[in-house]
């Protein structure tokens, strides 16, 4: 019976042992892989935020590390609940000890895993957390006894990716789209919304803005809170909660109840909270500062970053020091503040010269990461209707496998893409106006990249390849 009950281990331990190795290959692809990536870089963390789509939406290290001089990491994942923020915070730490835990917090974060949507895409962030013992309790605690082993190991959850197998590529890249904001685990868009957008909107919450009696946090509530929050005071790491600016809380009255009780409970705690809810206005957001009503852009993510830059300098006394900036050749607003000097590839224009060019004087290009460069228009108007832009590249028959997700914009060996950019791309700063365009290029080398302006796409800008950027 011993005997049996000792090769009943071993194979079940075998059994442990394949699911987990085989794991890698049935992960889908995405971008919180590469998040957590950057905790193998040796530069050390000083500043990591958490929270869900309104922390990735709202926080951009590029403002951090531009303002501050500290290294910044945004650990914000869609529709992130506070159970998944714990096992993030302490997969993080085991390989970092940053200065300061900035957490967002707000209704959504105590939901819990209320639909499949949710769960699909909290299960997606910590598949690509190691197995632990604190991943399996969460599970086991939250979900249905049977479902646990489908939902720890994505080998059974995604078993159709069986005839995938021999097609997994350990160098696979993950689609971007042009226009998108990534760095650092910062994510966003560069677009406005419309007024139908608003309309579908106000529609929608029209009913929720009742008077509603104050009510205090559960019990459950207040437990996910002592449980983030041990995570860190374990660490001596000091914690700053923060609120995202959202439409919701205007419309919503129960998220402004729930940011109520929030608030009295951290403030009973002795931990800070940022509501930025309450200073949208103050500091300058307006409607053109978000992708939707609930999700800041670029532009509103740096005013929301700046004022939280210049909150932490006041706050905490630490050595500010901006001489020698982490990643100074990738941050936006480095650039901007050295008047694009060091970008890889600079060209400068008489915008008096061609209307087409709408105030343009110059235009950079720069690397934000291994497959992320961005163009940088600088223009003498401070505003614009509508710049159209087509940029292309010629490709090798051998670097097709790169661009698999790419072929419909491949004609005639150049990959083409199209945008407008509008008034929602037009950075204001230091009295100066730059439009920016984030694209991803996944080839090795540039080779003859082309950018076209113009309502008819025919006016050359540049061309250049990997010997026109600066090494």
């Amino acid at each position: 019976m011993v005997k049996l009950a000792a090769k009943v281990l071993v194979l079940i331990g075998f059994i442990v042992l394949a699911l987990n190795f085989l794991g890698i290959y049935f992960i889908e692809p995405s971008l919180v892989e590469k998040k957590l990536d950057y905790l193998d870089n040796e530069s050390p963390l000083d500043v990591a935020f958490f929270g869900s789509s309104h922390a990735h939406s709202s926080y951009d290290p590029r403002v951090i590390e531009a303002e501050l001089g500290l290294n910044s990491l945004n650990f914000g994942f869609h529709a992130q609940r506070f159970e998944i923020t714990q096992l993030i915070a302490t997969h993080v730490l085991e390989k970092k000890q940053p200065k300061l835990a900035i957490i967002d917090i707000y209704k959504n974060s105590f939901l819990g895993f209320s639909d499949s949507i949710t769960l699909g895409l909290n299960l997606k962030t910590i598949d690509n957390l190691p197995a632990s013992l604190n991943k399996v309790t969460l599970l086991a605690s939250t979900l249905k006894a049977e479902e646990v082993p489908f939902l720890i190991w994505p080998t059974l959850r995604n078993h159709a990716k069986w005839k995938n197998l021999y097609d997994y590529d350990a160098n696979r890249r993950v689609y971007k789209f042009h226009g998108q904001e990534n760095f650092k685990g910062f994510q966003s868009q560069n677009n406005c919304f419309n007024r139908g957008v608003w309309n579908t909107f106000v529609a929608k919450y029209k009913n929720r803005n009742l008077k509603r009696e104050y009510k205090d946090l559960t019990k459950e509530e207040k437990a996910l809170i002592e449980n983030l929050i041990s995570v860190f005071s374990n660490k001596n790491i000091p914690i700053l909660f923060v609120n995202a600016p959202s439409y919701v809380n205007d419309y919503d009255s129960s998220s402004r109840r729930y940011t109520m009780s929030i608030k009295n409970y951290l403030s009973a705690r002795g931990y800070p909270f940022l509501d930025f809810n309450k200073i949208k206005d103050s500091i300058g957001l307006n409607k053109t500062h978000y992708r939707d009503p609930n999700h800041l852009n670029g532009k509103g993510a740096y005013i929301v970053t700046k004022y939280l830059s210049e909150y932490i300098k006041r706050n905490y006394k630490w050595n500010f020091n901006t001489d020698n900036r982490i990643d100074e050749k990738s941050n936006r607003y480095i650039h901007f503040e050295n008047e694009l000097q060091n970008v890889l590839y600079l060209k400068e224009f008489n915008p008096y010269e061609n209307e087409v060019l709408q105030g343009i004087v110059k235009v950079g290009i720069y690397q934000l990461e291994d497959d992320l460069y961005e163009l940088i228009f600088e223009t003498k108007k401070d505003s614009i209707d509508t710049l159209k832009i087509k940029l292309s590249y010629l490709i090798k028959d051998e670097e097709l496998s790169y661009l698999a997700f790419d072929k419909m914009n491949i004609i005639n060996d150049k990959v083409r893409y199209f945008d407008i950019l509008t008034q929602c791309n037009l950075y204001r700063y230091e009295e100066k106006n730059y439009l920016v365009f984030p694209f991803q290029h996944t080839l090795p080398g540039i080779n003859d990249l082309q950018l076209e302006v113009g309502d008819k796409l025919d006016t050359e800008l540049f061309v250049i390849s990997s010997d026109s950027l600066k090494k």
